[in-house]
């Protein structure tokens, strides 16, 4: 398991992929001028994904729990560790880049799959189901991933249940 002892120290820090760093590429797709040609052949992937904010999901169980993690295959902190990945794989999704490479990527590869996968049948994209109310429940597996999201804010791409 990786450690991250180090990472006050300024050499030890890793790099930051971020938004600015996706645009300074120079394979990046432009995804705009492509779609205005009607060309979608040429586009690579396009992110099509719905996205939510992760704590207007209802999960499956109950997330405090204190034995939420036990028995669990992967930590708390590995949960963590993946879902902190959510951000710039929706930046490189949004630039152009495949799901299939960024599941591949050593770096963004287990959020990628386990996040943004729609082809996934499980472990995939979270599942949820809309309620009267109008209200999202969780369905099925990703209870462990949808707090991951929820504990840092983020938005969660998700499929619907019909």
């Amino acid at each position: 398991m990786e450690t991250f002892d180090n990472l006050d120290k300024p050499e030890a820090k890793p790099e930051v992929k971020t938004v600015e760093n996706l645009e300074a590429r120079t394979d990046k797709v432009d995804v705009d001028s492509i779609a205005k040609k009607n060309l979608p052949s040429e586009v690579s992937e396009v992110d099509t994904r719905e996205y939510v904010d992760s704590s207007a999901i209802v999960p499956g169980r109950n997330l405090d729990d204190p034995d939420f993690y036990s028995g669990r295959r992967y930590s708390k902190e590995e949960y963590a560790a993946s879902a902190e990945k959510i951000p710039e794989v929706r930046a490189r999704l949004a630039a152009g880049e495949t799901i299939e490479s960024l599941v591949q990527d050593k770096e963004v590869g287990i959020c990628a799959n386990s996040y943004f996968n729609e082809s996934r049948a499980e472990k995939g994209m979270l599942t949820v189901q809309e309620n009267k109310d109008g209200s999202l429940k969780l369905i099925d597996d990703g209870n462990h991933r949808l707090k991951a999201a929820q504990d840092l804010g983020y938005e969660v791409p998700v499929r619907y249940l019909n």
